[in-house]
């Protein structure tokens, strides 16, 4: 790398040749750098500081010995051109690449240290932080319309999240990076660089940011080793990689066994609580149907167990119903008492909010709404 009175460079064959790495930095005299954790951090004359997230492309390019020119050198290989190192950079790929730029190509991506949350606080003039995110590079070639699709697999075979390019052009939706434009590292969502909703489909160089979690919002994974598959029209690449604890969550005494366990309880935790709002949707159903309105809040002086006794005992069709819903959802009131629902994402909410080992209180009371969700199942079934 090579910081100058006027802008700032990259060179991926040990000098020989020398691109422009300037894209967003403003025109300033370049007086420090450094590649920290797989980032390069430059210091700039008057224009503060200047991060560029995750250049392990870049690596990857030069160690596949690319040479680049203002022309190619040697002969020419279908697709020739990518940008190597993300927007606004262009560089003709010559044949000395290891490559093979005529297909999507799947990069390898960084192992990477998983924190629970971006530092800063957003305000006045902040320093932007890293986003909660690992970058997964990828390189398309001039012209490529296939399909394109990514999984993150975990060490047991699970699929962890899929995420397809959009039908109406990957290129313009999520925050993948490559193509047109500059790279605007001055993000503005929580930290440098956000996640993706979409692959991006731009030729060359483009970046899918995982935020870590499970599909649909699940919990945020354990470390441990995932493997990146890129599947296109020309096949499937994969590559494996490493999700590595925070070294803090080590130091006050959570281990990487505790964070499995923790995982695995919020995925458990997730399922019950899936089951739990589709017996909900069986039960109003079943209201509906039988033309059966929910039961009215406990009166003054009346809990929701109490009621629930009392609807019982009436013992009509129309009252076992009410009684099962009301086991089910919280009755909106002044002093409200949380049910079934309410209870499971409780424990969710207390244990997925930081690194930590699953408090036995909360196992046990998952155990105990697990059985009171079997017996409402049961009872409604026998209807």
């Amino acid at each position: 790398y090579a910081g100058t009175e006027f802008g700032f460079f990259v060179s991926l064959d040990n000098g020989a040749t020398w691109m422009s790495l300037q894209q967003n930095l403003p025109a300033t005299p370049v007086t420090d750098l450094r590649v920290h954790r797989g980032d390069l951090v430059i210091s700039t004359m008057g224009r503060a500081f200047w991060v560029m997230d995750n250049i392990s492309p870049l690596r990857q390019l030069a160690r596949a010995r690319l040479s680049i020119s203002n022309g190619p050198r040697g002969g020419a290989v279908a697709g020739t051109t990518g940008r190597v190192a993300g927007d606004g950079v262009t560089a003709p790929l010559a044949a000395q690449s290891g490559l093979d730029l005529s297909r999507p190509q799947l990069l390898q991506p960084a192992d990477r240290i998983r924190y629970r949350a971006s530092g800063g606080n957003r305000r006045g003039t902040s320093p932007e932080y890293p986003s909660v995110a690992l970058a997964i590079d990828y390189i398309l070639p001039p012209g490529y319309s296939g399909p394109l699709s990514l999984e993150i697999v975990d060490s047991k075979g699970r699929v962890v999240r899929t995420v397809s390019a959009a039908s109406s052009g990957g290129g313009a939706r999520g925050r993948a990076r490559g193509g047109g434009g500059e790279q605007d590292m001055r993000f503005t969502g929580r930290g440098r660089g956000g996640g993706a909703a979409s692959l991006t489909t731009k030729p060359g160089h483009n970046r899918f940011m995982w935020d870590y979690r499970w599909a649909n919002g699940g919990p945020l994974v354990a470390p441990g080793q995932y493997t990146a598959r890129l599947t296109s029209a020309s096949g499937t690449e994969s590559h494996t990689f490493e999700v590595l604890v925070d070294p803090g969550v080590l130091k006050d005494g959570t281990t990487v066994a505790d964070l499995v366990e923790q995982q695995e309880f919020l995925l458990q935790l997730r399922q019950t609580i899936n089951e739990a709002n589709e017996t909900r949707q069986r039960i109003e159903a079943a209201m509906q149907k039988a033309g059966v309105e929910p039961p009215p809040a406990p009166g003054p002086g009346e809990s929701t167990t109490e009621q629930i006794e009392a609807l019982e005992q009436r013992g009509t069709p129309s009252a076992k119903l009410q009684a099962l819903w009301a086991r089910m959802v919280t009755a909106r009131g002044t002093y409200e008492q949380p049910m079934l629902l309410d209870q499971l994402n409780s424990i969710n909410r207390a244990e997925s909010g930081a690194d930590q080992k699953i408090g036995t209180e909360s196992r046990r009371r998952y155990e105990d709404l697990v059985r009171e969700l079997k017996a409402i199942q049961q009872a409604l079934a026998g209807m």
